[in-house]
């Protein structure tokens, strides 16, 4: 019979290929030497990764993760094609402009304002925006001329909602989802624990937080200390472990009976890591907070990274991204890659009755609204707005804490339903939405959520909410059987587990080695 080349394609590219489509076949180890043909015959149905299919369809190189696709081609002449020759193909339309240098398909490209990009892979492994210099543009083929700012050996990927500067660069099929060995670092499958742990906003400034007021031994019970948090990073990385997304952790998916339902996902992880989560509570800056020894809001600094704002002890303005959670993880991932392979940070759980990352974008139900303060709060919408883009473009997420951080377990349905959808129209309107929800005072809706599916799981669940996340001893989940939702406690460094669970928490850090004793208020400690 006669020979065909067998060839794949995405599920990107598969639906402009059709039978009988014109197509030019070309030789990856010299690009001068050209075959022609048609396509024969093309598959429906995806295949899995074969690591020995003979050539590719367009460009492949891209970090999108995407099914594959069999298809066929006759060729007008086998002259000089050996069999088990690894060739591209592309179609054929006759181009008639000249070309000479580097052309890139379109779709790879996207504008912002009157400059153009892509998305490239630095010699560290990351994704970097990429400004170019576009020459001619071929209609035909929707093609562009690269003048500067990409070489043709560099690796790109296709734009997505998702990509942001600092991602891991991982081609598809080497590292996720299949293992493999990239830039000498063996990726392996892990299905073990991913261990989660949570903090609240950190004490910038101990002189204000503990100086004995009604606040300072809440403070003291929840919250940790900058000094306390570093060392705790550090730790944490020195014992092997690598942030991951908490929405990569399960997935929804559909059942034998057709109904959806979670599963939990195979992470791949440099061999001999260990998968750690980590969020924020409160992540708003309360009022409260201003005069306690807290930043006041996230800012973007003059180097264009996220800071936090603020006043010291002697009322002193100060911008810095060494005295908040969240910039110093920023920095953290910044001075060790390798904690973050993937781009991960973490997920910040936001309520919104005093606004959301130190904006008052909230309303006032007890107060008279005016024109005034919706002006004002419209000005803080568009304020925080940037900060928000930031933050998901270096790889923070968001999750729901409720609106007016309420109790889950106690509050009737019908409250519930107000607050969440107040949550919706304040917060989720600016930060997008969510499938994550994150208990406040770690209260279970309708006592017990593992064990009984209630009508306020129920209906937290059809707002779209996926994953449930409480507090406890473990990092425990587990998935429901009869709805489609994730249930699962998270861990929390802070005073009170520094003070009294240090064997519990010994896996991550010891307390002896974490907690600033001369800081804190002299309350008891079981250890020491």
């Amino acid at each position: 019979g006669q020979y065909r080349i067998k060839a794949t394609a995405t599920e990107l590219n598969i639906q402009s290929l059709y039978e009988g489509m014109p197509v030019k076949v070309t030789s990856r180890v010299d690009p001068s030497v050209t075959w022609s043909g048609k396509i024969d015959t093309i598959e429906r149905e995806p295949v899995s990764n074969n690591k020995n299919n003979y050539v590719s369809y367009g460009n492949e190189d891209s970090f999108t993760l995407a099914s594959k696709y069999n298809f066929y081609v006759l060729l007008d002449s086998f002259d000089g094609l050996m069999l088990g020759q690894h060739v591209y193909v592309e179609p054929d339309l006759g181009d008639t402009l000249v070309k000479t240098g580097l052309w890139l398909p379109g779709y790879y490209i996207f504008t912002e304002g009157s400059k153009s990009y892509v998305w490239a892979a630095t010699a560290q492994n990351r994704i970097e925006k990429r400004e170019l210099s576009l020459g001619q543009y071929d209609a035909d083929t929707d093609e562009y001329e690269i003048l500067s700012g990409l070489d043709e050996d560099e690796r790109i990927a296709i734009p997505g909602d998702n990509m942001h500067s600092g991602m891991y660069a991982a081609d598809p099929g080497t590292v996720m989802p299949e293992g493999g060995v990239r830039d000498g670092v063996t990726y392996a499958a892990y299905d073990g624990i991913v261990e989660h742990l949570f903090f609240h906003p950190v004490v910038a400034y101990p002189e204000l937080a503990f100086d004995g007021d009604a606040q300072a031994n809440g403070i003291d019970d929840y919250m940790v200390t900058v000094d306390e948090y570093n060392k705790i990073l550090q730790s944490v990385y020195d014992k092997g472990y690598v942030l991951v997304d908490i929405g990569d952790v399960w997935s929804e998916t559909t059942g034998e009976d057709g109904q959806p339902k979670m599963v939990r996902n195979t992470l791949y992880l440099p061999e001999g890591k260990k998968p750690l989560i980590l969020s924020y509570d409160d992540t708003n800056y309360y009022e409260y907070m201003l005069a306690n020894g807290f930043t006041y809001k996230l800012v973007i600094g003059e180097d264009g990274k996220i800071a936090s704002w603020g006043k010291d002890p002697q009322g002193n303005e100060v911008t810095s991204r060494d005295l908040d959670a969240i910039p110093i993880l920023d920095k953290f991932v910044e001075e060790h890659l390798d904690f973050s392979p993937f781009g991960a940070k973490g997920c910040l759980s936001l309520t919104g009755y005093q606004g959301i990352l130190g904006y008052r974008t909230q309303t006032d139900q007890d107060v008279e609204w005016t024109a005034e303060r919706e002006a004002n709060r419209q000005k803080e919408i568009e304020a925080v707005k940037p900060i928000i883009a930031e933050l998901k473009r270096t790889g923070w997420t968001f999750g729901s804490h409720t609106w007016g951080h309420i109790r889950l377990g106690t509050k009737s349905l019908e409250s519930i339903q107000a607050d969440t959808q107040r949550w919706f129209d304040e917060v989720g309107s600016l930060v997008g939405p969510t499938t994550i929800l994150f208990y406040p005072h770690g209260e279970r809706p309708d006592g017990n959520d593992w064990q009984n599916t209630g009508p306020v799981f129920q209906y937290l669940q059809s707002q779209g909410f996926r994953v449930f996340a409480s507090v406890g001893i473990e990092s425990f989940s587990y998935i429901k059987k009869d709805l489609c939702a994730v249930i699962c406690d998270r861990l929390h460094p802070d005073g009170t587990t520094l003070r009294h669970s240090r064997d519990r928490y010994l896996q991550f850090y010891d307390a002896k080695d974490i907690m600033d004793v001369t800081v804190r208020p002299q309350r008891e400690i079981d250890w020491a």
